[in-house]
């Protein structure tokens, strides 16, 4: 699911809920 997000995080304009869980994801899918 969350490799699904991502992608789609970036492709859409960022919004106050992408900004609080896009640092989020990417620290969750970086190992």
């Amino acid at each position: 699911m969350a490799k699904e997000v991502s992608p789609a995080m970036s492709a859409r304009p960022q919004t106050g809920l992408d900004r609080l869980l896009g640092p989020f994801v990417r620290n969750w899918l970086t190992p």
